[in-house]
């Protein structure tokens, strides 16, 4: 037979082998000759035909579906991977993975949970069902199954009988959530006669460990006594636990999902080693210096803390002036951003500092800036509707270009990707626009994507791969940056801030029924798998994320936490 075949059958089907779609023996096919829609195919049992090239090639692949890799994967991409196919395109006849999917997005697509309710043998519609095999089959297979109970699946849920077995089971179900309904009324008396003892003893307990405090204080006891005073505190708890042992198995099951939630507890006291609270608003951003120091912005000053012990050094502080945000420039200068348009360039010097420069840069909030590689340039963005280019002479920056925008006065992210190029995310218009910085110094805009739900925070994107730029808002929104277009949307959920650790895995603060928390999740194969959760970290939304070391992480919201 001739090889010249149009695409793809040549490319999946090399040797011109594939199944008999009656007997599943191999066969041979060729196109027919008048018309390349349809095949010929013969095997060795003599079974022979005529078949349109859709429904040939599903019926000779249909008994090997879980053995199939993606045709996209591994003939288009060349990539070797284990994705699971899970759609079957109509017009490329491939089989393909849900990472190719959108490359397939304008073709007609079939779940390939669709063939389940297809016999694997004859590639006919399931109609029976063989009681004495306990397996579902079609209608050719009945005459491998004679003498046999068959039962038709039509009259089967349409029969009297099987009507009966199902009002059946709803009663029985009925009178298990009546009992089920008593036995909670008196659970919850048995729960509230448990928590009033239970009152009764902790007011006990705390009677007891004032009296501890008072003779600590006033008294000062020797050691002795107030290990001994100690000791008889925890014998008491020892009691206590004793006794609610002794309850029955209600008591029990509601005494051990009292003691997780207090291991949760204290759990997170204990994995949170310090707290710092040192800021009179909301902690918009965090970062740590190369020399080790944590540097936090709040609206009424910008902070500095010792390494390591994370003490205050001092607070930078303007007069009647309110901070937006920061950006290191060097190691020891930074950018200040203002909520007046004002930008200031502050040298940091030990324990002091000095402002270099005031630059009246917008007339209204400075949102933030970024400066640019291999040199002491930077560009901000601001609510004027106004991004602009900034380079820097003889320690003295003056503006270079000015960019408007159309988009309503709103705060706007910019972050810098590789490769010269960078993004703005505009909050209130949600746009995410590309731009790149020519070899003759001028930003050029590239393209833009519309309907982006962020939210206004100063860590909302990062890149979770070198390709991939993900923004957070309601739930993840993952760009090629290389082809400057949305690939995927995962997830609804609230996040504030996102953060790439070392390790390769990222942290997101997460607000979820009024739970501020911080989760660690892996992206591997177009999936977020959650790795790691601390529930309840903060009081407040979490708008800041960094890593210290491989074990400890900071975070900023309501205040700054350290975590091990």
């Amino acid at each position: 037979m001739s090889n010249n075949y149009p695409a793809p059958l040549n490319e999946l089907n090399q040797d011109n082998i594939m199944r008999c779609p009656q007997c599943y023996l191999i066969c041979s096919i060729d196109y027919k000759k008048d018309d390349f829609s349809k095949i010929n195919y013969k095997c060795e049992n003599g079974h022979y035909g005529t078949e349109s090239l859709k429904d040939f090639f599903i019926k000779s692949k249909i008994h090997q579906l879980s053995e199939i890799d993606c045709n996209e994967c591994r003939i288009i991409r060349q990539n070797n991977n284990d994705n699971k196919i899970f759609q079957f395109c109509t017009e490329c006849l491939y089989f393909i993975c849900p990472d190719c999917a959108y490359f397939h997005s304008s073709h007609k697509l079939i779940n390939v949970t669709k063939f389940d309710s297809i016999c694997k043998i004859h590639c006919y519609n399931i109609k029976y069902y063989c009681d004495n095999c306990k397996k579902n089959i079609c209608e050719y297979c009945k005459y491998s199954h004679l003498n046999h109970n068959i039962i038709d699946l039509s009259d089967y849920f349409l029969s009297e009988n099987h009507k009966n077995k199902i009002k059946s089971r709803i009663n029985e179900i009925q009178n298990l959530l009546q009992k089920m309904e008593e036995m909670k009324d008196s659970l919850i008396k048995e729960f509230n006669n448990f928590i009033d003892d239970t009152h009764y003893k902790i007011q006990f307990l705390n009677d007891l460990l004032y009296s501890y405090d008072y003779y600590e204080r006033y008294h000062n006891l020797n050691y002795y006594s107030i290990k001994n005073l100690k000791n008889f505190s925890s014998n008491y708890i020892d009691f206590q636990i004793d006794l609610f042992k002794s309850l029955n198995n209600e008591g029990n099951k509601l005494l051990i999902y009292i003691q997780k939630k207090s291991n949760e507890y204290f759990n997170h006291l204990k994995s949170c080693s310090k707290i710092i609270i040192k800021h009179k608003f909301l902690v918009n951003q965090i970062d740590i210096l190369k020399d080790g120091k944590l540097i936090s912005c709040s609206e009424d000053s910008i902070k500095i803390f010792r390494k390591d012990s994370f003490d205050l050094a001092y607070s930078i502080k303007q007069k009647d002036e309110s901070f937006e945000s920061f950006s290191l420039l060097t190691n020891n200068k930074l950018i200040a951003c203002f909520k007046n348009g004002k930008i200031k360039i502050i040298s940091i010097k030990g324990n002091k500092y000095d402002i270099e420069q005031e630059i009246n840069a917008h007339n209204d909030i400075v949102s933030e800036v970024i400066k640019l590689p291999s040199s002491l340039s930077f560009i901000s963005v601001s609510y004027d509707k106004q991004m602009k280019l900034w380079e820097s002479t003889y320690n003295s920056y003056f503006e270079v270009q000015s960019i408007e925008f159309q988009e309503y006065n709103t705060f706007c992210n910019i972050f810098k990707l590789p490769n010269s190029k960078f993004v703005t995310l505009s909050h209130r218009d949600e746009q995410l626009k590309f731009w790149k910085m020519n070899p003759d110094f001028k930003i050029v805009y590239i393209t833009n994507i519309n309907y982006i739900k962020c939210n206004p925070t100063h860590q909302n994107m990062c890149l979770i791969t070198p390709q991939i730029l993900c923004v957070v808002g309601k739930g993840f929104q993952l760009f090629d940056i290389n082809l400057c277009q949305l690939i995927n949307k995962i997830g609804e959920k609230d996040i504030y801030s996102i953060y790439l650790r070392e390790n390769g895995y990222f942290l997101c603060g997460l607000t979820e029924n009024n739970i501020n928390s911080i989760i660690e999740y892996s992206y591997e194969s177009g999936r977020m798998f959650k790795i790691n959760e601390r529930e309840d970290a903060h009081k407040d939304k979490i708008v800041s994320i960094k890593e210290i070391s491989n074990s400890s992480i900071i975070s900023g919201g309501d205040c700054i936490k350290i975590w091990n």
